[in-house]
């Protein structure tokens, strides 16, 4: 979970084959509770770690399947759009089903580990611009 602003978190979950991202409010809220912040669709399957923040309204976050290669990929999430953009694919040579948040490393240039994949499968680590 990341914080969206001082009001808001945001959430990954995945329920019944369906990914979604969500809106946590806190209940100092009038009005708290769960709200639907975008879907997932078609390339990207199982994001299973928090987001990171990228700057006002961006997140990303990775996929443990999906992508071209069914192998993971790195997502953007706009929160003032609700939209869910697939950047990046893994194709096992640089490294295969992520399962850990990204860290940012400055500028656009972000590094986070991948499960499987590299030169003789360990898990290697990836970097990642955007």
């Amino acid at each position: 979970m990341v914080r969206k602003n001082h009001f808001t978190s945001l959430a990954l979950s995945l329920a019944g084959g369906t990914c979604a991202l969500l809106g946590v409010a806190t209940p100092a809220l009038s009005t708290p509770g769960i709200t639907l912040e975008g879907s997932f669709t078609g390339t990207s399957t199982q994001p299973r770690a928090a987001l990171t923040a990228a700057g006002e309204s961006l997140y990303y976050g990775t996929t443990y399947f999906g992508g071209a290669n069914d192998q993971g990929g790195v997502f953007e999430f706009n929160s003032t759009t609700g939209s869910i953009t697939f950047k990046d694919s893994f194709t096992g040579a640089n490294g295969a089903n992520p399962d850990a948040a990204l860290t940012a490393a400055g500028g656009s240039l972000y590094y986070g580990t991948t499960y499987f994949g590299g030169a003789s499968n360990p898990p290697p680590r990836e970097r990642w611009c955007v």
